[in-house]
């Protein structure tokens, strides 16, 4: 009897601590689904392949989200303080370790479902890695180790890695971008270009709030923008190889300084020109230099872009039918838009002069040009020139001096030039002369 009495008085506690227990689950999931709505998940299913103290393995979890978390009318804004949320304390009751095999994010707020596996490392040194299967591929890793938040990315060819200490505020970065395909016009693309950027500066541990500006204003540092092997840009049938680096002095978020050097040479310039014409373009090498301090917030950075100066060095090379030989050494400034390519002389272009076996001087001043990408045909041109030579070899004539300064205007794909010719001291003839696809035609 007394054992049937025992028996009832055990079995009556374990119902009862089953029935505590269960209580307890079900409020705790039905808390954590409470929870998990308000972060707009809608459904949500996990299956365990392992659970210890020490590691826990989920064979599968997943979860359905179908709006965006709720939010108040108006939040106030948010202060990050960087140091006290990265240096957050692990729970002592989770695992060192839990590995997710298959998480799968779906619903009708993702375009496409994800896909991805899960590493969590809890313990001196916090990492956290995330490989990404769907719709993308692209590994990331996180490591805080003491007092820096180190972080590693990958995605195709694009690759990052940089490191924070969110107590002293010292930022370092790294990555590598291969930057698509551009295509300006119809005639106008670029190639896959590869490009390099460096930081080096500092990220302020206090941010006034969660937005682009408040976070832009708390940087400080050097930006090195690079593209080191040769970028390829093709117009028409003409290719350019360039290559450069820009660099960004910030204070705070303002543009203190920046410096733009790039250099490029440019082939096939025949497709460019009218095969009709004596002498044609065939290489275009040039040089931009840029240095200025424009005090411009980097929000603002177009605006700085609009009123940079572009002194450019031009070196180019030009080929007639019968062995005739131009070289013009140049300096412009330029102002570059998505549409179009405006050049000024800052100092008169030399040129050597090698036509019909006679060897010349010329100088091009006042140079103004407009080259609009999409209308190679409507580019409009207008400079001055001048040609010395002591010494004319050419039959019907003695070996005299001879001088030709003249304005020319070229526009409509039509070479339109006045001005006047010296020979020896007592010799002038003004001229009007015309140049197009089809003719050449010249009036004194």
């Amino acid at each position: 009897m007394k054992r049937w009495r025992l028996l009832t008085v055990s079995s009556s506690a374990l119902l009862t601590l089953l029935l505590v227990a269960f209580a307890l689950g079900w409020a705790g999931y039905s808390y954590l689904n409470q929870q998990l709505k308000s972060f707009g998940v809608t459904d949500w299913s996990i299956a365990f392949e392992r659970v210890t103290i020490s590691h826990i393995i989920v064979k599968r979890l997943e979860v359905t989200i179908d709006s965006l978390p709720a939010r108040p009318g108006k939040e106030p804004a948010t202060n990050l303080n960087l140091t006290k949320i990265f240096s957050f304390e692990i729970s002592p009751l989770l695992p060192e370790r839990i590995d997710i095999k298959s998480l799968q994010l779906k619903g009708t707020l993702l375009p496409d479902k994800v896909s991805a596996t899960i590493k969590l490392l809890n313990q001196k040194q916090l990492s956290l890695k995330i490989n990404s299967h769907q719709p993308i591929t692209a590994n990331l890793e996180i490591i805080r180790d003491d007092a820096a938040i180190k972080l590693k990315a990958h995605y195709d060819s694009n690759v990052l890695d940089a490191n924070y200490n969110y107590r002293s505020g010292q930022l370092k970065a790294d990555a590598s971008y291969l930057l698509p395909a551009q295509h300006f016009a119809d005639n106008v693309s670029t190639k896959p270009l590869p490009v390099k950027a460096q930081w080096r500066g500092n990220l302020s541990t206090n941010i006034n709030s969660v937005s682009f500006e408040s976070i832009s204003s708390a940087i400080s540092g050097q930006l090195l923008l690079s593209v080191e092997k040769n970028a390829e840009i093709e117009i028409d049938d003409s290719s350019t190889m360039a290559k450069g680096q820009l660099k960004l002095d910030l204070n705070n978020g303002i543009i203190n300084s920046y410096r733009l050097e790039l250099e490029g040479d440019t082939k096939n310039l025949i497709s460019l020109t009218e095969s009709e014409l004596p002498v044609q373009l065939t290489s275009l090498s040039w040089q931009l230099n840029s240095t200025e301090q424009p005090e411009l917030s980097l929000l603002n950075a177009q605006q700085a872009v609009n009123d940079i100066y572009w002194p450019i060095r031009l070196d180019i090379a030009a080929k007639g039918s019968k062995n005739e030989n131009i070289s013009i050494s140049s300096r412009f400034s330029g102002k570059f838009s998505a549409s179009s390519a405006e050049l000024q002389s800052i100092t008169p272009a030399h040129i050597e002069l090698n036509l019909l076996n006679n060897t010349a001087t010329a100088v091009i001043d006042s140079f103004n040009v407009n080259y609009p990408y999409s209308e190679p045909h409507n580019v409009f041109a207008e400079f001055g020139l001048n040609i010395h030579t002591n010494s004319i070899n050419y039959e019907p004539l003695p070996r005299i001096k001879a001088a030709f300064n003249s304005q020319f205007r070229y526009q409509q794909q039509e070479l339109v030039g006045d001005g006047m010719l010296l020979l020896g001291d007592h010799i002038s003839v003004q001229h009007h002369t015309q140049i197009n696809a089809s003719r050449i035609k010249s009036k004194g």
